[in-house]
């Protein structure tokens, strides 16, 4: 499935009624991303995502931690206000020329990938905070705040 970030992403096939089929496709039709991605969210937040106990457990992957972040943002912040907040940013400290479509093109690779990369956690940070959101793996100690200011791999494109 194209696109996505670099995980195992693994190619299956399933047989799912009419409904259930034109269910997935208008629901990733309406976020413009693959139906693979909008059935693998779904599958994460019925049958995987960490309930609290186990957050308060730790021992999660690097991509599971940003996985949890990813999701939080998504369910807390309208896409709309991902975008432009983000074409904010760009144009202003990370000294990139900024416009709309480039700041789409970031909030669906996000959604797409299921993955805020590094240089922009802390940017997404103080807008959760705006709202008075703490991500859960801020508030069950998964992560301190280092690491949303990480260096890490960026790939951006």
């Amino acid at each position: 499935m194209g696109g996505r970030h670099e995980r195992d992403w693994e190619r299956k096939t399933y047989t799912v009624s009419p409904e259930v089929a034109k269910a997935v496709a208008l629901a990733a039709a309406e976020q413009e991303l693959d139906p693979g991605t909008i059935v693998d969210a779904i599958l994460w937040r019925a049958l995987v995502k960490p309930d609290e106990d186990a957050l308060k457990g730790g021992s999660f992957s690097r991509d599971e931690i940003e996985r949890l972040f990813a999701e939080e943002v998504f369910d807390s912040v309208p896409p709309e206000a991902l975008v432009e907040d983000i074409q904010g940013w760009l144009e202003g400290s990370h000294g990139e020329k900024g416009s709309l479509r480039e700041a789409r093109r970031v909030v669906k690779r996000w959604r797409t990938k299921r993955r805020i990369e590094p240089r922009w956690r802390e940017a997404v940070l103080s807008l959760l905070s705006d709202s008075e959101i703490v991500p859960r793996v801020l508030k069950h100690n998964v992560v301190n705040l280092d690491w949303f200011q990480e260096d890490g791999e960026d790939e951006d494109e």
